[in-house]
């Protein structure tokens, strides 16, 4: 959905789309303009994504290069929930834009039908959407589990939505396979 332009009623175009590695207040670490997107369900705009589908809210965006930035590895959801873990979200919401915030210690509610959706407790707020839900295990080391695309409920019966690893995994070997 954050890459659909309501305005002009249009998908943006991959040069509109500019990824900023390690950013922090106006500066950041590496710099790369997209070359291609892939959206998973593409008909329309964000209003036909399957409204409360999370697991077709999604899109791959190829850089032109590869960052000097290491990326997180993805990881079958079924490592969340394993003992000595946590889950984190990480992001830049409207509330601390130009600042990396974490949610530390939250937990998945539920799995979604195929388990490509997954609902959690993560605090998150407008612009939040497209953060990463990380899964650091024992072994400190962190692994995507998700990507946080919504919010539903209100109040105490808030909680978020993500897209779990395995609903892009499939898309993110095909790229990578070229």
């Amino acid at each position: 959905h954050c890459l659909y332009d309501r305005r002009l009623v249009s998908w943006r175009h991959p040069d509109d789309v500019h990824f900023v590695g390690g950013y922090n207040r106006g500066a950041y670490v590496d710099h790369a303009v997209a070359t291609e997107i892939v959206i998973a369900n593409p008909a329309g705009g964000p209003d036909q994504l399957g409204g409360s589908r999370a697991d077709e809210n999604w899109a791959l965006v190829v850089l032109e290069r590869d960052l000097s930035i290491p990326p997180i590895p993805l990881a079958p959801t079924a490592v969340v929930g394993s003992p000595g873990g946590t889950l984190v979200r990480v992001g830049y919401g409207q509330d601390r834009a130009h600042m990396l915030s974490a949610h530390i210690d939250c937990h998945v509610d539920a799995s979604g039908p195929r388990g490509l959706e997954v609902t959690h407790d993560c605090d998150a707020t407008r612009g939040d959407g497209g953060s990463p839900l990380l899964w650091i295990g024992a072994d400190g080391q962190p692994v995507v589990v998700g990507i946080s695309v919504a919010v539903r409920g209100i109040g105490d019966g808030m909680h978020g939505v993500g897209v779990s690893s395995a609903a892009f995994d499939a898309a993110a070997r095909s790229l990578t396979a070229r």
